[in-house]
C-alpha cells in the first residue's frame, strides 16, 4: 500500500551494529583443534581445546567455563578458513554438567552466546579394601576416573550428607552410610574414612556437582558380620523369660533393627546397646541343654554354638538397698569393680558357691524406700534399688541352686547380722516362697507380708 506523507516523514530506526559476536564453536579432545578432532564433553582434569569464532573477537580478554578461566588464550582477526575472527584456549579443570561458557571483552563485557558444556561424570572403578568394621573409622581408597582434579589436596572432615568443597557439592556414601571425612588425592583417587554401618555387598556412590558414579558389582563393600562371644548369664530355666546380655562385636554403632535368637526361636524385647552389646529375653524351650546364640543385623548373622544352656534355676530373689542404680555402677575400690560387682562376689562367698557364675543379676530398678523410724511410725523416704538375682545350677551341678537357696534362707533368718559384712546396706530380702523380711534400724527382723516400696503400707 502507498505510505502517507506523515508516515514517510518519520525517522527510520536501525539497530546499532554489534562490536563483537560469537557465531560458532568447537570443542576438541586435544589441546590443538586440528582436523576432525572433536569432543562432546569436557575432561575433569582440563586440557580440551575450545575454539570460538564470529565477528570482531580479536579483542577478547578471557573465556570462562563456569567461574574458571581458560588458559593459553589466543585470539586472531582471521582464525577460520572462512576468515572469521575468533579465539582458541585450553579448558580448565572442573566438575558438573551445564557449565556456562562466557566470552569476555575488556571491562568484563560479555559477548552474548548461549553455550553450556558438561564435564565427564565420575566413574568408580574399585574400593580398597572391600571390608571394614561396623564401627567404621578405617581408611578406604576410592579409585576411578573423573573424580575431581580440581579438588586435589582438598576435602572435608566432620561433615555429613552433601558438603561444599571449592564451590562444588560433594557426597560419598557406603550403602546408606554417609562418609563424614574425605580427602582428594587426584582426579583418580579419593581417601575416605569409613563411616559406621552394617550390611554386605553395598554400593559406593560418589556424587560431585550433581553427577554420580557407582562402584561396579565386583567392588561392592561389606561391613564385618556380627560375632557373638558370650551370653550373660549363659544359663536360664527352660521356661524362658530371662533377660540376657549378648557380648560380641559388629552389632552396629547406632540404634538399628537387630534380631537375636537362642536355639531355633527368636528372643523377645531385643534391644541394641552398642557395637559390642545387645540384650534380649530368652524364649521358652522344653528340653534342657546347650543351644546356639545368634545375632543378625544388616542381613548378616553370627552365632556362638553352645553359648547358652537351658538348665534348672531358682525363682528370682531380690535385695533392696538404699543405693540408687547410679551408685551401684560407681567404682567401689581401686580394683576397678563396681559396688554391684563387689556385692555379687560377697554373696558368692556367703552362699558358699563353688562358681561365681551360678548367681546372676537379671534386673536392677529404682524404688522409693519408706521405713519406720521409732515408735511413732514416722517415715523416712529415699531412693534406692531393687536388685533381682537368679541362682542357677550348671550341667555338672544341677541341684546347686537348691543349696544356694537353702543357705540364703538361713542367712535371712539370722537377720541383719548375717549381712553385716556386705558391701551394700541391705534393707530387705525376698526369698521366693517365703515372706519378705525387713531389718529395722536396730538390726531386728520384721516378718510379715511383702512391704511396699512405692510409698504404701509396710
Amino acid at each position: 500500500p502507498e505510505s502517507t506523507e506523515e508516515e514517510s516523514s518519520q525517522p527510520v530506526s536501525t539497530p546499532a551494529p554489534l562490536t563483537a559476536a560469537v557465531t560458532g564453536h568447537k570443542l576438541c579432545c586435544k589441546r590443538r583443534c586440528e582436523g576432525g578432532d572433536e569432543c562432546a564433553v569436557l575432561k575433569t582434569g582440563g586440557g580440551n581445546g575450545l575454539l570460538v569464532w564470529g565477528e570482531k573477537l580479536e579483542s577478547v580478554q578471557a573465556i570462562r567455563i563456569g567461574t574458571a578461566v581458560c588458559g593459553q588464550l589466543q585470539c586472531e582477526a582471521s582464525i577460520t578458513s572462512d576468515g572469521d575472527s575468533g579465539c582458541w584456549c585450553v579448558t580448565p579443570m572442573g566438575l558438573g554438567a551445564g557449565a556456562a561458557v562466557h566470552v569476555e571483552l575488556a571491562g568484563g563485557v560479555i559477548v552474548p552466546y548461549e553455550l553450556l558444556l558438561d564435564y565427564l561424570p565420575p566413574v568408580v572403578d574399585s574400593i580398597v579394601p572391600l571390608f571394614g568394621a561396623a564401627v567404621g573409622g578405617e581408611e578406604l581408597t576410592v579409585q576411578g576416573r573423573n573424580l575431581g582434579a580440581v579438588l586435589a589436596g582438598k576435602g572435608w572432615e566432620g561433615g555429613g550428607g552433601s558438603n561444599v568443597v571449592e564451590g562444588y557439592e560433594a557426597s560419598i556414601t557406603v550403602g546408606q552410610s554417609q562418609v563424614t571425612a574425605a580427602s582428594w588425592l587426584s582426579d583418580s583417587s579419593i581417601l575416605v574414612t569409613l563411616p559406621p554401618g552394617v550390611g554386605k555387598a553395598l554400593p559406593v556412590h560418589v556424587t560431585l556437582a550433581g553427577q554420580t558414579g557407582a562402584a561396579p558389582p565386583a567392588s561392592l563393600f561389606s561391613f564385618a558380620a556380627p560375632q557373638v562371644y558370650a551370653a550373660v548369664p549363659p544359663f536360664a530355666p527352660p521356661g524362658g523369660g530371662v533377660g540376657i546380655t549378648l557380648l560380641g562385636q559388629h552389632f552396629g554403632s547406632d540404634p538399628r533393627p537387630l534380631l537375636a535368637s537362642v536355639g531355633p526361636l527368636s528372643c523377645s524385647n531385643t534391644l541394641w546397646f552398642s557395637d559390642s552389646a545387645a540384650w534380649c529375653v530368652t524364649p521358652p524351650r522344653e528340653q534342657k541343654g546347650p543351644a546356639p546364640v545368634r545375632v543378625e543385623v544388616g542381613g548378616q548373622s553370627g552365632a556362638l554354638e553352645g553359648g547358652f544352656t537351658y538348665t534348672t534355676a531358682s525363682p528370682p530373689f531380690t535385695f533392696t538397698t538404699s543405693f540408687s542404680p547410679q551408685e551401684l555402677q560407681t567404682l567401689a575400690s581401686a580394683g576397678g569393680k563396681t559396688r554391684l560387682e563387689e556385692f555379687r562376689e560377697w554373696l558368692q562367698g556367703a552362699l558358699a558357691l563353688r562358681e561365681l557364675a551360678q548367681v546372676y543379676v537379671t534386673k536392677v530398678e529404682e524404688v522409693l524406700l519408706n521405713r519406720r523410724r521409732g515408735s511413732d511410725h514416722r517415715r523416712v523416704g529415699g531412693v534406692g534399688s531393687r536388685i533381682r538375682m537368679l541362682a542357677l545350677g550348671s550341667q555338672d551341678d544341677p541341684e546347686g541352686h537348691e543349696e544356694a537357696m537353702a543357705v540364703l534362707g538361713s542367712l535371712v533368718q539370722r537377720g541383719a547380722s548375717a549381712f553385716a559384712t556386705s558391701p551394700l546396706p541391705i534393707q530387705r530380702v525376698h526369698v521366693p516362697g517365703e515372706a519378705e523380711v525387713e531389718w529395722g534400724q536396730t538390726g531386728s527382723v520384721n516378718g510379715g507380708g511383702e512391704a511396699s516400696e512405692s510409698g504404701g503400707g509396710e
